[in-house]
């Protein structure tokens, strides 16, 4: 369960909107039909969290200008877990964090939106390095259907391109689906509000192709699936299928996702890999928050 509690204002005439929230997210998990504490794991935390943001535009002889610029602070307060958690179960924790974030959209004179671009930068308090990878996103609109984009993150610490995707998208009324190609460092770090745990078996190279699609054709529903294939190991990484239910203030989602996730080879007990197969439930009221369930298993891949 993940609900938030927020209080909106303005400023300056409307041109400064701050918001203030007070934000709860509790999880349970259960592994077996029992209560017992070797069985079951429990877990809630909150935070608080300020932003500041702006919206302008402006019009211009021959096309029209809209920016956002958003800055976000995060300040983890309490949390509290018992019982059991497996290994293969997430559980995030937050991270201290700021965040700035630039948007912005170009119209041509026929009000046809032509370049999207967005700007983000995280900052980490309580880290001994406190930039996180600058990411940069650009989106050249070809037709109202059709769009170009690449995506770029960039190490400040190691002063070198991290992360970088290229993909075209399709989008109709009815159906969209979008192909990319990701190159990914060793340096990478994800943009998150939570904290960063590094993982020695992932410090590597990929290359992975991964294609989307979904379609609304049923009235409320839409349905979708997603395949990852990696290109240096030349097999498939995950695959994924499912279907949304949207109405005006709530939606529900379930998912079945199998992932495989490479491991150190190096190990003495010569596991290549885990696979991870589950099925997952989401379901949104807006603006309160929302509530999720996952029954997964998890097995170890051998050379």
């Amino acid at each position: 369960v993940d609900v938030p509690f927020t209080f909106y204002f303005s400023l300056l005439e409307d041109y400064l909107h701050v918001s203030v929230s007070e934000n709860l997210y509790a999880s349970h998990i259960a592994y077996g039909s029992d209560d017992t504490q070797e069985n079951e794991g429990k877990y809630w935390r909150n935070y608080h969290k300020i932003s500041l943001y702006t919206e302008l535009a402006k019009p211009y002889d021959s096309f029209y200008h809209t920016m956002f610029i958003g800055l976000d602070h995060i300040i983890p307060s309490k949390d509290d877990k018992n019982g059991y958690k497996a290994d293969f179960i997430p559980l995030k924790t937050l991270a201290k964090s700021t965040s700035l974030t630039l948007k912005e959209f170009f119209y041509n004179s026929d009000a046809e939106k032509k370049v999207s671009h967005k700007m983000k930068q995280f900052y980490y308090s309580d880290y001994n390095y406190k930039y996180c990878d600058l990411e940069n996103d650009l989106k050249y609109h070809v037709t109202e259907k059709i769009s170009l984009g690449h995506n770029i993150h960039y190490s400040h610490e190691f002063s070198k391109i991290s992360r970088n995707q290229i993909s075209i998208n399709y989008v109709d009324d009815i159906y969209s689906t979008s192909l990319r190609y990701t190159y990914q460092g060793t340096t990478y770090k994800e943009n998150t509000i939570y904290k960063i745990i590094e993982d020695s078996t992932a410090k590597k190279d990929y290359s992975y192709v991964t294609l989307y699609a979904d379609s609304k054709y049923f009235t409320h529903y839409k349905v979708f699936t997603s395949i990852d294939y990696d290109v240096r190991e030349d097999e498939f990484r995950s695959w994924a299928f499912g279907f949304k239910k949207s109405l005006k203030c709530w939606d529900y989602s379930i998912q079945y996702k199998d992932t495989t996730t490479p491991k150190s080879t190096s190990s003495s007990s010569g596991i290549d890999s885990t696979n991870r197969q589950g099925i997952m439930f989401l379901f949104n009221l807006y603006p309160m928050g929302s509530v999720g369930y996952e029954l997964s298993k998890e097995s170890e891949q051998k050379l």
